[in-house]
């Protein structure tokens, strides 16, 4: 039998996940993945859509958020499932998939996993701070997105 090895990533590739606690059902948190329901709980967040007009959540959906084109690949609310691939020209291709899971019928756990490619040194700046930051930003989600769902059932 060999021993087990871990899985070796190219110097210019990384992949990092967090898993947050919502207080919410799956189905219900899933959306406040959407590229519309993410303005809700984050303020730097302004997609511009160029497919579809007028802009919805679904698969297959392109905006820009800056330099940065977004595909949304997966928005399925029942299967708690959303998933986007970033193209930020010359740097970096991202996939970030995010899955939600029941805890009970009020509460709910997501997944969101980052895979980062940087395409030149241009992108490694940005490989970096996925790297050895991005779990830093799970609290901040929690928080941020459990406000959002509460304030979206109408409490204060």
């Amino acid at each position: 039998m060999m021993p087990a090895t871990a899985a070796v990533q190219p110097a210019n590739h990384v992949v990092r996940s967090f898993t947050i606690t919502l207080q919410a059902p799956a189905a219900e948190a899933t959306r406040a993945f959407g590229p519309i329901a993410e303005q809700g709980w984050d303020p730097d967040w302004h997609p511009q859509f160029v497919y579809p007009s007028p802009p919805r959540e679904i698969p297959g959906a392109v905006f820009r958020v800056g330099d940065q084109i977004w595909v949304l690949r997966d928005f399925d609310p029942e299967q708690h499932t959303v998933q986007y691939v970033v193209n930020i020209p010359e740097r970096n291709v991202i996939v970030i998939s995010i899955s939600l899971a029941s805890i009970s019928a009020r509460a709910s756990s997501a997944t969101i996993t980052y895979e980062v490619t940087a395409l030149s040194g241009a992108g490694m700046p940005h490989l970096q701070k996925v790297a050895h930051h991005l779990t830093a930003e799970a609290l901040h989600w929690q928080s941020a997105v459990n406000a959002y769902l509460q304030r979206s059932r109408g409490h204060p």
